[in-house]
């Protein structure tokens, strides 16, 4: 952070401060320290990433003498950016040959995991219909039962018929049961005979 602020980035202090979320004074502070004391930082280590690349770009198309003349300008060594060079070839050198290896390592590490997840998968969906299974066995179970009931459920009639046939029909209090004919305790009529 305090490399941003000094040469050759240079950074407007308030744009790091916002950046960063340190105060001015902080970072002027720092900054004075560090012009201060030469010998802490060596001249490469006042250099953040963005700026070595730069200085090798701006260096790349100049001779020895040039190149020479630039760098004592900046304080920095010939070797040092000779150095930075080579970082960013081997940055963006070939890929290496134990890389295809690791790719078929991690294919193979990656359909293991998918077998494992879908096997998961699987024992979790049979589980989740047994305790689905087993709720609607406690759900009938736990109801009286007629015999007529329990002749169709050995007929193999499911647990949401079953539920239908057990409830209770749901009788309505009539003021004159009399009234009406069905509620009369008279013989059938004969929309009642079979």
């Amino acid at each position: 952070m305090v490399a941003r602020l000094l040469p050759p980035e240079s950074a407007a202090i308030a744009v790091v401060s916002r950046e960063v979320g340190v105060s001015v004074g902080t970072l002027e502070r720092w900054r004075a320290q560090a012009l201060a004391a030469p010998g802490e930082l060596t001249s490469s280590q006042r250099w953040t990433p963005a700026a070595r690349l730069e200085a090798v770009i701006t260096t790349a198309a100049m001779d020895e003498a040039a190149r020479s003349a630039w760098c004592r300008e900046r304080g920095l060594f010939p070797a040092e950016l000779e150095a930075w060079k080579r970082d960013a070839i081997a940055g963006l050198g070939e890929p290496r040959a134990a890389s295809a290896v690791e790719a078929r390592q991690d294919r193979r590490r990656v359909k293991e995991l998918e077998r494992e997840l879908h096997r998961k998968d699987k024992a979790l969906a049979e589980t989740a219909a047994l305790l689905v299974l087993s709720k609607k066995l406690l759900t009938v179970s736990a109801r009286p039962t007629s015999d007529e009931t329990s002749a169709r459920m050995a007929r193999g009639a499911g647990p949401r018929s079953v539920r239908s046939w057990c409830r209770e029909p749901v009788k309505k209090l009539d003021p004159e049961p009399h009234a009406h004919p069905a509620l009369s305790p008279g013989p059938p009529g004969p929309e009642h005979a079979s």
